[in-house]
């Protein structure tokens, strides 16, 4: 039970962020950005002005957005709680592994954090654009075909095979 509290905890705490993240970019502040750049101070020009730094900021948007877009199909859905927790749980890996990439790329930027070359770095910030890129893709996916079954309204029975194959899906 202890183990459980403390999942929620944390699943609470990611949820929280990440609901805080989306009210700044809808409220059009974008503080994501304005932080992220304003720590950007003593990086070589190079690397600061390289557009694979904004391009994974604006990937880590667009996830947010799905997730939360994801949460509001499936809990709309006539689900077992089972499968709720499922899905539940596949949105949260898909958070912490989006922040994980956000926080190498932040931790590649910054001249005291690895000793490298500026080449070195960029060539880190097409990778960590790459996966961010590919995370999207996923999640978007996996929350189209959420809400291709939640426009299903037939009354027929949705199929405990096709649901489950959305939250086995491995971010």
């Amino acid at each position: 039970l202890q183990a459980y509290i403390e999942v929620a905890k944390d699943g609470y705490q990611i949820v929280k962020t990440g609901w805080q993240t989306v009210e700044d970019i809808t409220g059009g502040e974008f503080s994501l950005h304005r932080d992220f750049f304003a720590r950007l101070d003593g990086i070589s020009p190079v690397v600061s002005r390289y557009h694979g730094l904004s391009k994974v900021l604006e990937y880590q948007q667009y996830i947010l957005y799905e997730v939360e877009r994801g949460r509001t199909l499936f809990r709309g859905m006539p689900l077992k709680p089972g499968q709720r927790q499922a899905l539940e749980t596949y949105y949260r890996e898909v958070l912490r592994q989006s922040l994980k990439i956000l926080t190498q790329t932040e931790n590649t930027v910054k001249p005291f954090y690895y000793q490298m070359e500026d080449v070195e770095r960029l060539r880190i910030i097409d990778h960590m654009y790459k996966d961010i890129r590919r995370l999207y893709l996923q999640v978007k996916r996996h929350t189209s075909k959420l809400a291709f079954l939640s426009r299903q309204d037939d009354g027929s029975q949705r199929s405990s095979s096709t649901i489950k194959s959305l939250y086995h899906e491995t971010p």
